[in-house]
């Protein structure tokens, strides 16, 4: 591989506010974000891609964590469109472009997670494992945040994903995407729920402009 990030990503660091990911500052959402995970590889062009992994624990309980992806060699022929900004099966999607060379979006969905995970990052441990360590159980769903930038020579996909449970809601009855009372087409049953989404969405909307300034 031809670079790493790996000295700048130490697992156990912690950071607030911002923290540079190879070439972009990302903003963090309030709190202190430990690094659990650090996953290098190369892909076909023989550059290094890197995902951080960084959690975010109160008093014993996961209010979120966040994953970071992005190249850390510069590419020259931009990158494959994303699916995300294409689905339409979402809370929430804001698309600007998704060409080769030029890809902007962010939206919100909620994720299903199992109890265990298989990922095996190159440094430290998966977020299930992480937390397993702590003696704390992975959530059974969560939401998550997601912007994805890319041009010609670099991308980054940044991903919120915060618990329900540390806010309040009840994760019983979660086992599929489709049937969780998060679902969009479900959601406008529970007033609750919606609001948070709403919430969440108004928390985060002011990172893609950011975002988008600090992208390299």
């Amino acid at each position: 591989m031809a670079d790493s990030i790996a000295s700048e990503m130490p697992i156990g660091a912690t950071y607030e506010g911002s923290v540079k990911v190879s070439r972009t500052q990302i903003p963090l959402p309030p709190g202190k974000w430990t690094v659990t995970a650090l996953n290098e590889s190369s892909n076909n062009q023989f550059n290094t891609n890197a995902t951080v992994t960084m959690a975010n624990i109160v008093n014993g309980r996961l209010l979120g964590y966040i994953s970071v992806s992005t190249n850390v060699d510069l590419g020259r022929n931009g990158w494959q469109t994303y699916n995300f900004c294409f689905r339409k099966d979402i809370y929430f999607l804001h698309f600007d472009s998704a060409y080769q060379r030029e890809q902007a979006c962010w939206g919100i969905n909620h994720h299903i997670f199992s109890p265990t995970g298989t990922y095996s990052p190159t440094y430290g441990k998966n977020i299930q494992q992480a937390l397993a360590e702590k003696g704390i159980d992975m959530p059974k769903v969560m939401i998550n945040t997601v912007f994805r930038l890319a041009n010609e020579h670099s991308y980054v996909n940044y991903e919120i994903l915060l618990n329900p449970e540390f806010y309040g809601f009840s994760s019983t009855g979660e086992s599929n995407w489709a049937s969780s009372p998060w679902h969009k087409d479900l959601i406008a049953k529970d007033p609750k729920r919606r609001q948070f989404l709403d919430q969440v969405k108004e928390q985060y909307q002011g990172f893609y402009p950011i975002l988008k300034n600090q992208f390299r």
